[in-house]
């Protein structure tokens, strides 16, 4: 999915350290491509919690963590747990604070929307213990889209879009490509040559930090 891989760019970069500290939940992780990468960069990461709402894809996670850390250590702590986002008996959370969540391409499925949402409220301060969800997502359709930043709006959720700069942009083209999804690179751009305006994202995947409305912006 290109907003996991231009994610995983983004980690490898170092484009995303200060938003990437302590203990990191990533929703919907499916295959665990933006995690890993995060547990494989290290900066201020120090413990990573893969979490995927079906069976299958869970033990399919625990594989993938298991052969990555084959490949070289990893400097984190992983683990891998069930999450169903409506499912608010999770007694595993309350014994691992959470302080970022992240997650990528979580927004295509509108009846999940409200799920979503209602979870991140759970888990963000003053609820939770997080202190902002870093979620990147592809342009694909406008009208789930708009529908997301309205549900995150009417639950007091409150998001500002990461900027960073083209030449960041280049050189997370290479790792949102792997994804093959070269209509989602396309979006929104009548030159594929043309890389935009400063800070813009070209790649057509936006990055969001989430934090509930009135605990603030910063990182």
């Amino acid at each position: 999915w290109t907003a996991g891989c231009a994610f995983f760019g983004l980690a490898a970069v170092g484009a995303l350290d200060a938003h990437i500290r302590g203990h990191v939940l990533e929703l919907g992780a499916g295959t665990g491509v933006a995690g890993l990468s995060l547990a494989r960069h290290g900066g201020s990461l120090a413990h990573l919690t893969l979490t995927d709402g079906m069976p299958a894809v869970v033990d399919n996670l625990r594989h993938n963590v298991a052969a990555t850390a084959g490949l070289a250590a990893l400097g984190v702590p992983v683990e891998v747990e069930l999450l169903e986002w409506g499912d608010k008996d999770q007694p595993w959370l309350a014994d691992h604070p959470v302080d970022v969540i992240v997650g990528t391409d979580l927004v295509y499925d509108l009846a999940a929307i409200p799920l979503l949402v209602g979870l991140l409220k759970r888990l963000l301060q003053p609820s939770g213990s997080a202190s902002a969800a870093i979620l990147a997502l592809a342009r694909r359709n406008v009208a789930t889209v708009g529908l997301f930043f309205e549900a995150l709006a009417a639950g007091g959720l409150q998001c500002e879009e990461l900027v960073f700069s083209q030449e960041t942009w280049r050189q997370v083209r290479g790792w949102a490509s792997l994804a093959q999804d070269f209509g989602a690179l396309q979006v929104g751009r009548d030159d594929p040559d043309d890389e935009g305006v400063e800070g813009s994202p070209p790649l057509g995947v936006h990055v969001l930090r989430i934090c509930c409305r009135g605990e603030g912006t910063a990182a």
